[in-house]
């Protein structure tokens, strides 16, 4: 069996990755929110889309990822980009680090205490992956990887929710994805 780091570098090594499509629509709702200067942490960032669109809007951005590929690919894009190549389960930040959190589909629920810990007073967390609903159209992909109905919701219920959906998109794909999406602030 593949470690990740292997199945995803043979991923992005293989499929056509577009550094130059656009952040997710989630990160542009939510950049009302963004501070004027401060600290990023795009869990999980691949290529770094949504890292680069932070960087435009003048924030410093550390990315993490498992796959030393999407790495080089997204610090080509990017090169100021701070990277860390690793698994986002081993890798501890000082408390009240992080101005925002990115997390884009992937779920790991044992990091959400972590986030808090890690997020300054009054960050944002940006949190969108899949749910239940994807069994769908894709019947194959693991529980462990998928939300229960309103479990994002809940998990967050002590932060002031800014922007909450569950629901279909087809945003940035070939085919409908039903996801969960939260912008939500820490408790000051």
């Amino acid at each position: 069996m593949k470690s990740d780091a292997a199945r995803w570098n043979d991923r992005y090594q293989t499929q056509k990755y577009n550094n130059n499509h656009p952040p997710r629509e989630l990160l542009r709702t939510a950049s009302p929110f963004f501070p004027q200067a401060g600290l990023v942490l795009d869990a999980a960032c691949g290529i770094g889309s949504n890292a680069s669109f932070l960087l435009s809007q003048g924030l410093n951005v550390i990315g993490v990822d498992i796959s030393l590929v999407a790495l080089q690919q997204a610090k080509k894009q990017s090169p100021s980009l701070n990277l860390i190549c690793g698994d986002m389960n081993a890798i501890r930040f000082t408390k009240n680090s992080f101005n925002i959190i990115l997390n884009f589909f992937y779920l790991q629920r044992s990091l959400w205490g972590s986030f808090y810990d890690w997020l300054k007073p009054a960050g944002l967390l940006i949190i969108e992956t899949f749910t239940q609903e994807m069994k769908q159209v894709k019947p194959e992909i693991p529980e462990d990887f998928l939300l229960f109905p309103q479990e994002l919701s809940q998990a967050f219920s002590t932060w002031e929710i800014l922007y909450y959906q569950e629901g279909w998109s087809t945003e940035n794909s070939n085919h409908p994805r039903y996801v969960a999406s939260l912008i939500a602030r820490k408790p000051a």
